[in-house]
């Protein structure tokens, strides 16, 4: 541009988000905006999003404006949680809410929402799973009993079939800061066979079901 003495030439500032350093920006795309790992960013929007479920981003990259930077899908027999940096073998659980991803001591545990993916990547959305639990791992000693209602582990007592069952509402016992949410019941040396609960003692029979007939089970 020429400029008549006097006169004066303005610069353009980036659009929202992005950014130019002093002296270096000659149009639009000279505009940039770094767009870490476990987000994406669409093409001409003001700031990044958490990848989808089911796809990850593990580095971090400089997009000009106008570029859009996408998620990658999991492999097959994987599955990841929303603002994913990897991908987990199915049969794993996910906490939903957790920033970092399945990061117990990022939420309370009674504030966890819990899902479970079986062997084929498929959500548990009701009934039982019978699964080892220490930090959440279905192939670790012991095994317990979870039930899931809507989609989520459920905690506090549940009624199936009939019978009453309560699931631990309280947090795990290895100190991960994890939601508890196994049965009680007897016969399993690492849960417990009774409850006290608002004054009175609940006993569990080895499938779960609560025996205290004469207090409504």
């Amino acid at each position: 541009t020429t400029v008549a003495y006097g006169n004066s030439v303005s610069c353009t500032s980036c659009p929202s988000g992005y950014g130019v350093g002093a002296g270096s920006g000659t149009s639009q795309r000279s505009c940039t905006m770094s767009v870490g790992p476990g987000k994406r960013l669409v093409a001409n929007a003001s700031g990044v999003s958490n990848c989808p479920a089911n796809t990850y981003r593990n580095n971090t990259v400089t997009a000009a404006y106008g570029d859009a930077v996408n998620c990658t899908g999991c492999p097959s027999g994987q599955f990841s949680g929303e603002g994913a940096t990897g991908c987990t073998p199915c049969n794993r659980w996910v906490c939903e809410n957790c920033n970092p991803y399945n990061s117990c001591s990022s939420v309370t545990w009674s504030s966890q929402n819990w899902i479970y993916y079986d062997s084929s990547c498929n959500r548990k959305w009701s009934g039982w799973v019978w699964t080892g639990a220490s930090n959440y791992n279905p192939d670790s000693n012991p095994h317990w009993w979870f039930y899931f209602e809507g989609g989520y582990m459920k905690v506090g007592w549940v009624k199936d079939g009939g019978y009453w069952y309560y699931l631990h509402n309280g947090p795990m016992s290895d100190g991960s800061g994890c939601k508890s949410g196994r049965m009680y019941q007897s016969g399993n040396s690492s849960t417990s066979s009774s409850l006290y609960y608002n004054g009175t003692t609940y006993y569990f029979d080895s499938n779960g079901r609560c025996t205290n007939n004469n207090y409504g089970c």
